[in-house]
């Protein structure tokens, strides 16, 4: 079957996969993703409420991302091997959430019987921590090439599913259902309790992939075969360029590599600001403004919530209108004048007025930077013969200050104070906010293949 002659979301038997579907699905997994996120995060405010060091903390936040560097290999395999059914693909999602649910149950059990709250084996803790990590990797590939294969022209709407999964799974979830629990039963009931969530999720996942089919690969849709073209849009139809082999289409969407590592530099720097800040978040308000944890998390959890369900769901529609990389240029620039105008004003931090407007507007301006981010990531990626292995190399790129920001954290607090740091976060993210704008001219083609504005 040519690419010309079907969209994106076509089975190779010639029906038309429910688009909806597929978009149920991806945001499922990015929900599971950012509740684990969220647990993360409520750990580390933990430790830091109950005395643990900073190195402890971050200790911790790092291990967890460490499994994410292993996807290469898997993504990679996937772009040299055969394309899996919706039906296998669905059971594999399903049987990494399966197993993540166990982690989490481990992880609790891990933190049962500390003193003061502590957990009462740390080994047992990082050792499940790194392995529900290491399961959440591989099932991001996967999920990520169900995306590539089948959401090739609806960007936006795979990039507002894996942004409003990560808002809900990392903001709303745990302010509003996990906290309550953890203040009430411990940090140990809080992490056992998505479990039977993460279950229903895989289950959820499965039914909306039991289909029959086999997706297009995502080189096979962009023109690179024998009569392929650059088309297939909604309608189906032969697009602005066709694909023959070393013809025009094949030009197109094959960017050259160094216009796709800077693409990759961007991504990196441009996530290093809100890394490095949630890293020193808990240390500032626990620590240095003596915030306790219930007021930490009653207050600013609710907040920061609502304000990335918002920014989420309405950054998806700017997307389609403006382009990813507009977009994503628009968000990065408004957080870095954000957090510079937060430095600027350090005489007010004492207020919580000033913390509850930052809380706001983060939670508005980050899901709508990882929205735009991801789209313009599949958007490239479209283009490039290894599709899941460059859209797992634009996510290493966004994970990366996951890890080395929290390392730096303490070094860069040391030599710059808070009202410091926040002010070098505002900069970087405003200068890369602003080199996203360029990255969309790598996209053209491919957006005017899918009919969205150019990325």
């Amino acid at each position: 079957m040519s690419a010309g002659s079907s969209d994106a979301g076509e089975h190779a038997s010639g029906g038309r996969a429910p688009i909806w579907r597929i978009v149920a699905a991806v945001f499922a997994a990015y929900l599971v993703q950012g509740i684990v996120a969220g647990l993360g995060a409520l750990m580390i405010g933990s430790l830091a409420q109950l005395g643990a060091g900073l190195d402890a903390q971050v200790g911790l936040l790092a291990s967890g991302a460490l499994p994410w560097a292993l996807k290469f290999a898997i993504a990679f395999t996937v772009d040299l091997g055969p394309s899996w059914t919706l039906r296998t693909r669905g059971a594999a999602i399903a049987a990494t959430m399966l197993a993540s649910a166990a982690a989490l149950w481990v992880v609790g059990a891990g933190w049962l019987g500390g003193q003061g709250g502590l957990p009462g084996s740390m080994a047992t803790v990082a050792f499940a921590w790194v392995g529900l990590n290491f399961v959440l990797a591989g099932q991001d590939v996967l999920v990520d090439a169900l995306a590539l294969d089948c959401l090739r022209a609806h960007r936006a709407a795979a990039g507002t599913a894996m942004g409003l999964g990560h808002a809900l799974g990392f903001g709303a979830l745990p302010g509003l259902w996990l906290t309550p629990r953890i203040l009430e039963q411990g940090m140990s009931a809080g992490l056992r309790t998505p479990a039977p969530w993460v279950i229903a999720l895989g289950l959820g996942a499965l039914a909306m992939l039991w289909m029959p089919g086999r997706p297009l690969r995502a080189r096979e849709q962009g023109g690179g075969g024998e009569g392929g073209g650059e088309g297939g849009g909604e309608g189906g139809g032969e697009g602005p360029e066709r694909g023959g082999r070393g013809g025009r289409g094949e030009q197109a969407r094959s960017p050259a590599w160094p216009w796709l590592a800077a693409s990759l530099a961007v991504f990196a720097v441009l996530m290093l600001g809100p890394n490095l800040t949630s890293a020193l978040s808990a240390e500032l308000l626990l620590g240095r403004l003596a915030w306790d944890y219930a007021r930490y998390a009653s207050v600013l959890m609710p907040i920061g919530a609502l304000a990335g369900v918002i920014g989420a769901l309405g950054w998806g529609p700017l997307v389609a209108r403006l382009g990813a990389a507009r977009a994503g240029a628009l968000a990065g620039a408004a957080l870095g004048l954000v957090w510079l105008g937060f430095a600027g004003a350090e005489g007010l931090w004492i207020h919580q007025p000033t913390i509850a407007t930052l809380a706001v507007l983060e939670g508005l301006l980050q899901p709508a930077l990882l929205v735009a981010v991801h789209a313009l990531a599949l958007a490239l990626a479209a283009r490039s013969r290894l599709s899941t292995t460059f859209f797992v190399l634009a996510m290493a790129a966004l994970n990366l200050p996951r890890v080395i920001a929290p390392l730096w954290a303490p070094a860069w607090l040391g030599a710059l104070d808070f009202a410091g740091t926040f002010a070098l976060c505002g900069i970087t993210t405003l200068l890369a906010g602003l080199a996203t704008a360029a990255l969309g001219r790598g996209t053209r083609g491919a957006a005017a293949a899918s009919g969205e504005a150019d990325a």
